[in-house]
């Protein structure tokens, strides 16, 4: 590579107190290259790229050197940020999106005349179409609308729209297309992709999925609890990682094109970056682990354009290899489960009126889930489910159709007597994508259980022969049964005394199913409850549903956007489109021939990945 555009040497970030948050880092970017940098969360991805954007925190201090174009930008530069030619696309782009402020307002503020001046009138609203269409938005009545009046896609291109009006060089891209579904992901990396062609510029992409990296990237960066542990061209990590940690990661990612007996998912988290300093911080998570990894081990050179931090692979590359090769055997796809139906719907509609016009979410959708089965209902973002997913737990109230829960009509919560309204909570439950948002941040995660476990009279395994609804009882065997429900979960008895702040998202998550699990559910609604988590800690969340199901006889409804989820964990499949059904079957039928050409899209927006290579 030429001259780089932007070259780091010896990043290193400290908290407040000197705790070691990055350290020693390097990379280096050209014009028009695209470069990934990946991990897990925790592992200082977005703080490395927030510092090269002067957007730390308060009390984080930085050393080492950043360069761009040859100028050293690090010193006196503190919390300054280089409008000119930085920017940065977040993950969500209400981060990014003033919620009172019109669309094309987003774009023109930034907008200068040749004197300097703010462009106002024909001139500001012609620059905001020409800016819109760049990024796919062709209509202009677009620029006139709010935030909360657009799609997630929209409101990312609009936000990537107001970002680029500044004509960067640089595109720093955190999780840009974490949130979205599949086919809108394809359009907003295809979108990226283009204007970095024509604008020839360089761009660094934080994200966590893997088929988005190797997709996208030039070459990607490895980042571990704080430190690189592996850097090389993108093609030649996928079919050959050069560390254990990076095998790991490819290995916890779900393949799309077949369900495997056993997910793999890497034991433990990541380890603070200051605890792990002199040492291999992937050590205590490493099969492979040895007494020289319990010594520094810095990035070493390989081969040409390869680097690792594993000072054992010379010995065990060809193991690795082999391991990485054991995740791909399938296994059949399960048999059909609906003699004893537990869920029927029949031609729900609903309907919203907003702003006096009228959205058509569900269009006469029809689905059945059996006792102990698992269905998956998969679309675009505005396709209707999560709205089919909150009408079947009551938070929602259908505009036409039925939905019976047992034998219970369950189409209207408000016109039912209080107990049956009891006995439909308890019977479904609804685990969201984002548990922290549900989990109380001043309610320790003992009183959150509690809670659950009171409404219900018991936890899991402890009927009192009613089944529903005895009363709390006494701490001692409150306390208990919390113990009981975070071992069902995979979590520590001790996990009770800490609030859900002090908890990664894999945990939160964890506690939100065994809330919902206090209720003794038949059946869990999951809405896009493993989008946003590490490929490691989603394949953790999957195999645990998988056992909870065996061991329970619980049934599921998994709303998701990921094609390759809901291949892993699911018996049946329901296709929605604009509130309509167009396509329902076996989960492996439905993918592998799918009949809807929208279904043939769908699965062609899935992020290829390449084979890996049969020599180590």
């Amino acid at each position: 590579m030429s001259t780089p555009l932007l070259e780091v040497r010896d990043l290193t970030l400290r908290s407040g107190q000197g705790r070691v948050i990055v350290s020693g880092v390097d990379l280096t970017v050209g014009a028009g290259e695209t470069i990934g940098i990946v991990g897990e969360s925790g592992s200082g991805k977005s703080m490395t790229a927030r510092a090269l954007m002067g957007l730390l925190p308060r009390g984080v201090e930085v050393s080492g050197s950043v360069t761009y174009q040859g100028r050293e930008l690090l010193p006196g530069r503190r919390g300054r940020r280089l409008h000119d030619d930085f920017a940065m696309v977040f993950q969500d782009p209400f981060t990014m999106l003033n919620p009172l402020m019109r669309a094309g307002r987003h774009i023109s503020e930034t907008l200068r005349d040749p004197r300097g001046r703010r462009l106002r009138g024909a001139a500001a609203r012609e620059q905001e179409r020409v800016r819109l269409a760049e990024v796919g938005i062709h209509d202009p009545s677009v620029a006139d609308r709010y935030p909360f009046e657009l799609s997630g896609g929209m409101r990312q291109r609009v936000g990537i729209a107001s970002t680029l009006s500044c004509d960067p060089t640089l595109l720093l891209a955190d999780e840009p297309t974490t949130a979205l579904d599949v086919t809108t992901q394809a359009e907003i990396l295809a979108l990226l992709k283009k204007i970095q062609r024509e604008r020839d510029m360089g761009m660094v992409l934080i994200t966590h999925d893997l088929g988005v990296a190797f997709g996208m990237c030039d070459r990607i960066y490895v980042l571990y609890a704080g430190q690189l542990v592996e850097v090389g061209p993108s093609a030649g990590i996928e079919r050959r990682p050069l560390h254990p940690y990076t095998q790991g990661l490819l290995d916890s990612e779900p393949p799309a094109d077949r369900r495997l007996a056993t997910l793999t998912s890497m034991p433990g988290s990541v380890p603070r970056a200051s605890d792990v300093l002199g040492t291999c911080p992937f050590a205590d998570r490493c099969a492979w682990v040895a007494d020289e990894c319990r010594r520094p081990t810095p990035l070493r050179r390989t081969e040409e354009g390869r680097s690792t931090a594993c000072v054992r692979i010379g010995e065990i590359g060809g193991e690795l290899a082999r391991a990485g090769r054991r995740q791909g055997a399938a296994v059949p796809a399960p048999a059909e489960r609906r003699d004893d139906l537990l869920v029927e719907v029949r031609d729900l509609r609903k309907d919203f009126t907003r702003a006096g016009r009228t959205v058509h979410a569900l269009r006469g959708v029809t689905l059945e889930v059996g006792k102990g089965e698992s269905v998956g209902i998969v679309g675009e973002s505005g396709s209707g489910k999560t709205t089919l997913g909150r009408c079947l737990v009551g938070l929602e109230t259908p505009t036409g159709g039925t939905v019976r829960i047992g034998d219970v009509d369950a189409g209207d919560y408000a016109r039912l007597p209080g107990r049956v309204v009891a006995a439909l909570r308890s019977r479904v439950q609804m685990a969201f994508q984002d548990p922290y948002s549900t989990l109380s941040p001043a309610r320790s995660i003992g009183a959150v259980l509690k809670e659950a476990i009171r409404l219900n009279g018991s936890a899991p395994g402890q009927a009192d022969g009613s089944g529903r609804g005895r009363p709390g009882g006494s701490g001692r065997r409150l306390d208990g049964e919390v113990a009981e429900l975070l071992a069902l979960v995979g979590l520590p008895a001790e996990y009770a005394g800490r609030k859900p702040a002090a908890l990664s998202g894999g945990e939160r998550q964890r506690v939100a199913l065994a809330r919902a699990l206090a209720r003794k559910p038949d059946l869990i609604v999951c809405d896009e409850i493993v989008s946003a988590l590490d490929v490691s800690v989603q394949a953790q969340i999957l195999t645990l549903l998988t056992r909870l199901q065996r061991e329970l006889g619980v049934a599921y409804v998994f709303i998701t956007h990921d094609l390759a989820v809901v291949r892993q964990v699911t018996d049946r499949l329901y296709v929605l489109r604009h509130g309509q059904l167009v396509e329902s079957g076996a989960t492996e039928k439905v993918l592998d021939e799918p009949e809807a050409a929208y279904t043939r899209t769908l699965i062609s927006s899935i992020p290829a990945r390449t084979e890996k290579e049969t020599q180590p």
